[in-house]
């Protein structure tokens, strides 16, 4: 018996016919074993029969899949006008509320904080933190005074100037400014 499609099939596999092969030998045994006239038109008549039923059981099958077919036809128009971007929409979001903690734990690195040997704050900073640059408020009196910054600059040129410039750099302008009015002021 052929397999007849469900809903959810779509296509099934249509079985060969073989009723044309079921006749007697062309020369039977010294007739014996010979059909009637009327045993032939019954044989025929029976051949026929199948061939309707196949020929039903074909068109069934073909309304069917037509049927499934054009309700995909219409569920992909109604993909391709965008009537379920809700719906992954959701899906989406919902995979990131599921998946982001792995995600940030994969991507972000642990940033240690510490003090070093000589009793100065330090902080260890992994490679992938490279585009952050780390600071402290340095100037006396401002509001990020003894305060950590995060500096993060999107094109990654350059560090933000926030601190006072150290004693040395102090010391250099200062040398350098005197050294410049004492030639001033010899000419």
């Amino acid at each position: 018996m052929p397999k007849v499609s469900t809903p959810t099939t779509i296509l099934t596999k249509v079985p060969p016919y073989n009723a044309f092969t079921d006749f007697t030998p062309t020369l039977p045994k010294l007739y014996w074993d010979v059909y009637s006239q009327e045993e032939r038109i019954k044989a025929i008549c029976l051949a026929i029969d199948k061939i309707i039923k196949y020929a039903d059981l074909l068109g069934d099958e073909l309304n069917l899949n037509t049927e499934e077919l054009l309700e995909l036809k219409d569920e992909f128009e109604d993909f391709v006008d965008g009537a379920y971007d809700e719906y992954y929409i959701t899906r989406l979001n919902e995979w990131i509320q599921d998946n982001m903690p792995e995600i940030i734990r994969k991507a972000i690195k642990m940033v240690m904080f510490g003090l070093t040997s000589d009793g100065k704050f330090c902080a260890y900073i992994p490679d992938s933190w490279s585009d952050i640059t780390f600071d402290t408020g340095a100037v006396y009196g401002s509001q990020t005074y003894g305060r950590l910054i995060l500096f993060f600059d999107a094109d990654g040129t350059g560090v933000l100037p926030n601190a006072a410039p150290s004693v040395d750099a102090m010391i250099a302008q200062a040398v350098e400014d005197f050294e410049e009015a004492i030639l001033n002021a010899a000419y």
